[in-house]
């Protein structure tokens, strides 16, 4: 939804709810076991008048707009991969502080993605900063 909004894909208070019914629908076909059907989608929309139809065309457009790229790696998803390339079998002082450092960093990430002055930086950088904080 936020790219969308900063893309242009959304020029009155209608076309947002779209793209938010849709930006959602995304959601769930990622995340979720379960598919959501569109009539159940289309009743949240509060008799808005879209069919399902709309919200296929808006969900390419949203793709197209993401480029595909519908699943990126997330800050924490690098501090895991960092963590797990500083434990090592040799290394007992690190993995006695490893939840101490896991902790924080995770702290200063959710501190971090909350702030826009963050937002140019991409999530491996933020996460091997706060690995380094």
């Amino acid at each position: 939804l936020d790219v969308a909004l900063e893309e242009g894909l959304v020029t009155s208070r209608l076309e947002y709810q779209l793209v938010s019914l849709t930006a959602f629908q995304l959601a769930i076909k990622l995340y979720e076991l379960r598919v959501f059907p569109f009539s159940d989608l289309i009743k949240l929309s509060k008799d808005s008048g879209f069919a399902e139809s709309d919200i296929v065309d808006k969900e390419l457009e949203l793709i197209s707009v993401l480029n595909w790229y519908l699943h990126p790696p997330t800050s924490n998803c690098f501090l895991e991969e960092y963590i797990l390339l500083l434990l090592s079998e040799e290394d007992q002082v690190f993995a006695e502080v490893e939840s101490t450092i896991r902790s924080a960093s995770e702290k200063l990430l959710q501190i971090m993605t909350c702030r826009s002055e963050f937002f140019r930086f991409p999530p491996s950088i933020l996460a091997y900063a706060a690995i380094l904080n």
